[in-house]
């Protein structure tokens, strides 16, 4: 089985739907975006998705990284309401330093002004990798004192990278990500700066299991708002070695709640390993908390999972609820990278699922706010490769925007796809008994 890194299980972020019928599902392609609902863009010949967020006037924005010959590039693209390029872009950041990994974006977000925050990684003179934020004006300017970065100091091993970040009503910047620690292994880091980039005080806050016996560490990869907390899912570390789903609830000062984290641990060892991990989180109007990510099985694959809790951190009744496509080969198996709840209370989760031929299809699930899962879904598209799905976001209208990349099974070229998804006329809309 692939072990998907937590470096590169957060470049797995997302969902999407294609190549399917949709005669019971309640989403079907935009027709007036892009061509019958999809844009899609070559950079060069190895082009990696991250994520992606929609605006109130239907514009959207996607971050990953590109290749520019010798390393990584930052890459950001903005598309207007009708799937076109807008003039401008895509933008780059390049580092200049190309020792090792170059530069790459995981996370990106937008502020009521419009402004676009990308955070990812960003290789330093040293040849490590630094957390880093950007920040740009709608048109695709660079604002004034941005780059920012942070630097652990210590570079012996994995080094810093920024996964998920999020703006509050006050312009207020929070990321999560992993970050090294003095023995190398690997600490869940979360900031908090002001929209200047200022890092505000108290911050950075981290987390460390201190079980460092394993190959996985800590790992913060989702993150979410609410009107008062800030919600972080990842992994950890167990002092078996073993990876565990976590869930962090803290204050908007960095404090954590009492009572958390909350762990998950399947207890099943596939492939002879222990791979739980919780790759993205979403709160609804009412406090619940959703995790979605992986977990493994008692046939030796990866499921994708959902778990539920409510605001004070217990798990619910019903949770978790896993999918299993059960056409495991040995490669993939099924990962949850992405999950958003609607304003009725249903929850999506999207991903990858294996096909049985030794590569990934994306796949996008529909559960109520109890577990059930819809009739027809799962939700799944493929492009005869590995096609991974980043990220997904609802705006307003509770349209879908689907953003990722159809690449080649070996995962080192490939090209940069975005979705439009609208609700199909006449769809029901009540949850499922």
């Amino acid at each position: 089985m692939k072990k998907i890194k937590p470096i590169f299980y957060c470049s797995l972020f997302c969902v999407l739907f294609l190549g399917i019928s949709y005669a019971s599902a309640d989403y079907t392609l935009d027709e007036n975006f892009g061509t019958d609902g999809v844009t899609t863009y070559d950079a060069t010949s190895a082009d990696f998705s991250a994520a992606s967020v929609a605006d109130e006037n239907g514009n959207v924005y996607a971050a990953g990284w590109t290749f520019n010959g010798s390393a990584r590039n930052i890459i950001l693209l903005k598309y207007d309401s009708t799937g076109s390029l807008a003039a401008g872009f895509p933008k780059t950041y390049d580092s200049g330093y190309e020792a090792s990994s170059g530069d790459g974006a995981s996370g990106i977000a937008l502020d009521s002004a419009g402004n676009v925050y990308i955070t990812g990684g960003s290789e330093n003179e040293g040849g490590g990798m630094d957390l880093i934020l950007l920040k740009y004006d709608s048109s695709g300017n660079l604002a004034a004192g941005f780059p920012k970065f942070y630097d652990s100091g210590f570079e012996t091993g994995i080094g810093d990278f920024g996964y998920g970040v999020e703006v509050d009503s006050s312009g207020n910047v929070y990321i999560v990500g992993g970050t090294e620690n003095a023995v190398g292994g690997g600490d869940i880091v979360f900031l908090k700066y002001d929209s200047s980039g200022n890092i505000a005080e108290g911050f950075p806050k981290t987390y460390d299991s201190h079980n460092e016996a394993g190959a996985y560490g800590d790992w913060g990869i989702g993150i979410a708002l609410d009107s008062d907390n800030v919600y972080i899912a990842g992994g950890i570390e167990n002092e078996a070695g073993e990876s565990e789903i976590a869930l962090f609830k803290y204050d908007s000062s960095g404090n954590l709640v009492a009572g958390f984290p909350k762990t998950y641990d399947s207890g099943i060892l596939p492939d002879g390993y222990d791979y739980d991990v919780g790759g993205a989180v979403a709160a609804d109007s009412t406090g619940n908390i959703y995790v979605a990510g992986g977990v493994g099985n008692a046939s030796g694959a990866q499921d994708i999972i959902l778990l539920k809790y409510d605001s004070s951190g217990n798990l619910e009744d019903g949770f978790p609820v896993t999918y299993d496509s059960g056409n495991f080969t040995g490669d993939w198996g099924d990962w949850g990278t992405s999950v958003v709840v609607s304003s009725s209370g249903d929850v999506y989760i999207g991903g990858i699922s294996e096909n049985g031929e030794s590569h990934p299809d994306s796949i996008i699930l529909k559960y109520s706010s109890t577990g059930s899962l819809y009739d027809g879904y799962p939700l799944t598209y493929n492009d005869n490769g590995a096609v991974i799905t980043q990220y997904i976001n609802m705006d307003e209208y509770e349209n879908i925007y689907a953003f990722g990349g159809i690449y080649d099974e070996d995962i080192t070229t490939g090209d940069f796809f975005l979705l439009k998804y609208i609700t199909e006329p006449g769809a029901p809309t009540a949850n499922p008994a």
